[in-house]
């Protein structure tokens, strides 16, 4: 999934970022002051660096093209999916933090236990670990064996559709940043303690952004490779694989 909301990168009215900029996007100093995109503007919202990692500038990502359609950044706020009813790859064009693991390792490779390994040594060196522990659990990732580490991106989209119905299909950011709701600066959200129906909602909305990114089989086997077999978070979330919340 993206990673978590930080301040605008130019004009965009939202930048997914955890890493330091300038590893794929590059901020622009002098529009540090716009933080919202305006679809009228012309201007770019961001650059791409295609030398060092050349993969988001190529199909499906495209990412120079995609910076050219800014209305399209703007609509991730309500819609991350594409028009067309599927996972909607240009939506990784504006977060550099999972680039290299679940992009290239797992996206594009093929890898999804290598990504798993990139980017949980990631989450912990950021001390997102909690997090995404509690997510796996909470969503059942670890009691998925509909996911393996063979699964395609059209494959896991049926499964989310399975799942979730066509909800995952107009699931936008704000779903689970909802600071973003009220105010376009605003990119705060409230996981829950685990159990509660915040969480479960929380936890849900993340999933379906997955799906909406074509990641939702990197999520499953991130989890399964990761804090599934941990024993301290198993000792910790494990009951949740069998909870059944009452959460849309």
């Amino acid at each position: 999934m993206l990673g978590r909301l930080c301040g605008p990168l130019g004009s965009a009215t939202v930048l997914l970022c955890t890493l330091p900029l300038g590893h794929g996007v590059a901020m622009r100093p002098e529009k540090m002051e716009d933080s919202v995109i305006n679809p009228d503007r012309g201007e770019d919202a961001y650059f791409v660096d295609c030398q060092l990692t050349p993969w988001m500038c190529e199909a499906p990502f495209d990412c120079v093209e995609a910076n050219e359609n800014v209305s399209d950044l703007w609509r991730l706020r309500w819609k991350v999916a594409g028009w067309d009813g599927h996972s909607n790859p240009k939506s990784w064009c504006i977060d550099d933090t999972f680039w290299q693991s679940t992009v290239k390792e797992c996206i594009i490779d093929s890898q999804p236990k290598k990504a798993a390994a990139s980017r949980r040594s990631l989450q912990l060196s950021r001390g997102g670990d909690d997090e995404d522990a509690k997510y796996c659990f909470l969503e059942k990732h670890c009691a998925n064996d509909e996911i393996n580490e063979h699964t395609t991106v059209e494959q896991a989209e049926a499964v989310c559709t399975k799942r979730y119905g066509d909800r995952w299909k107009r699931t936008g950011l704000q779903d689970f940043y909802t600071g973003l709701k009220k105010d376009a600066r605003n990119t705060s959200y409230v996981f829950g303690e685990a159990g509660s129906l915040m969480a479960f909602r929380k936890a849900a909305a993340k999933s379906r952004i997955a799906c909406a990114q074509g990641s939702f089989h990197c999520d499953v086997v991130y989890c399964k490779e990761t804090y599934c077999n941990d024993d301290a978070y198993r000792s910790k979330y494990s009951k949740y694989l069998t909870w059944d919340s009452a959460a849309d």
